[in-house]
């Protein structure tokens, strides 16, 4: 919340967004150079990718939606909305998690 109040919503967002992008890149990168069979230095590459990734989506999109939920309903449906919307972004993070050894 205080990294919004001092930043705003649009910056955060987008060098969140931005860092996502780049990280995913290092990781699939990283994944794809690495042999499972030996515990190189790729395997702490993807580790730190992954630490670095799940930062960047606590910094932007994760916060965000938080606090524009709120504004983009009238105060009447304004708790269903936003319970609609955080259910939508645990679900989804429950499916990627799930999902993610499939991936690989």
């Amino acid at each position: 919340v205080f990294l919004i109040d001092r930043y705003g919503r649009r910056p955060l967002l987008l060098y969140s967004q931005a860092s996502m992008v780049v990280f995913n890149g290092i990781l699939t990168l990283s994944l794809n150079l690495s042999n499972p069979n030996d515990t190189g230095g790729w395997a702490y590459v993807s580790m730190i990718a992954i630490y670095c990734n799940v930062a960047a989506f606590s910094i932007g999109p994760a916060t965000v939606s938080f606090v524009i939920a709120p504004e983009l309903w009238s105060h009447g449906p304004r708790p269903a909305a936003v319970s609609i919307v955080l259910q939508v972004n645990w679900w989804s993070m429950f499916v990627v998690n799930l999902l993610f050894p499939f991936f690989q």
